[in-house]
């Protein structure tokens, strides 16, 4: 019979652990029932982020970041509030910073500028302090702000837990790559859009699978365990133990139904991967 209630997955838990089972999880008058509803969400959130769930799958196109939630870009180059722009017969002294044709110089010679910045330049008057300017690259990209490591920020759904794809491309434990991050409950990656497979946080037990029912159990039961027995945590150690080996054995039965998709071989392709992890960008 299939369990359709979180009373009926913390009474397999209580009996893992030789405990009375509870009539509801809310009974505040049981203990044991108090241990179960406390450790609940615990053990839920632990038991979904453990793995990518068929169960818990659920799809999104996520919208991007506003600017108010992102901090401000950056200036580039950084020019000094100090900074002037370059006129002639101005007279420069050594540290101060100009501005000609979009570039920022600092003076090494003290010198009252000709009218030629560069015949002043080629004396050894100026150095170009940054190689870039706005005039080359143009305002930054995207709109991920500060996190210079990515280009575009975008709005994670409420109920997620975790991300299992990232255009179509596995984005899960080894196989992300470093082609996108979690960071402030917003995800940060190159990509211009971002359509996303991910595990739901997801409070209906109806909708769980046996094996995700089964690890449940036996990680609630572990954490419960010592507090209720009153006992060395032997038992629990060898529940998490158990519950470790279900875990690899569910990941090979739940991963089985996963049809593979046909080679793709621009996605698939090497020289496509290293766009999003190159220094170029």
């Amino acid at each position: 019979m299939q369990l359709t209630s979180s009373t009926d997955i913390a009474n397999l838990a209580l009996m893992r652990i030789g405990q009375q089972t509870i009539s509801s999880l809310t009974n505040q008058s049981d203990p044991n029932a108090i241990a179960c509803n406390v450790a609940w969400g615990q053990a839920l959130g632990e038991v979904s982020r453990a793995q990518p769930w068929s169960c818990l799958k659920k799809r999104a196109f996520l919208g991007q970041l506003t600017p108010g939630q992102n901090p401000s870009p950056p200036v580039w180059p950084p020019v000094p509030s100090t900074a002037t722009t370059w006129t002639p017969g101005v007279a420069y002294a050594v540290n101060a910073y100009v501005i000609y044709a979009g570039y920022l110089y600092q003076c090494l010679i003290a010198n009252t500028a000709s009218t030629s910045f560069a015949y002043d330049l080629t004396r050894g008057c100026w150095f170009q302090t940054d190689t870039y300017s706005p005039n080359y690259l143009g305002p930054p990209q995207g709109n991920a702000g500060l996190l210079y490591e990515w280009t575009f920020g975008y709005e994670l759904p409420g109920d997620f837990v975790l991300l299992v794809e990232l255009n179509g491309t596995c984005a899960w434990g080894s196989h992300n790559g470093r082609t996108c991050e979690i960071f402030q409950k917003a995800l940060y990656t190159n990509a211009a859009y971002a359509n996303i497979k991910y595990s739901r946080w997801e409070p209906d037990t109806t909708n769980y699978d046996p094996l995700f029912t089964g690890a449940l159990v036996l990680n609630l039961a572990c954490i419960i365990a010592t507090h209720l027995r009153k006992d060395d945590a032997r038992l629990s150690m060898g529940l998490r133990q158990e519950y470790k080996e279900y875990l690899s054995d569910a990941r090979m039965k739940d991963g089985a139904e996963i049809k593979l998709r046909r080679y793709n071989p621009v996605s698939e392709s090497r020289f496509v991967r290293s766009r999003y992890n190159s220094t170029n960008g």
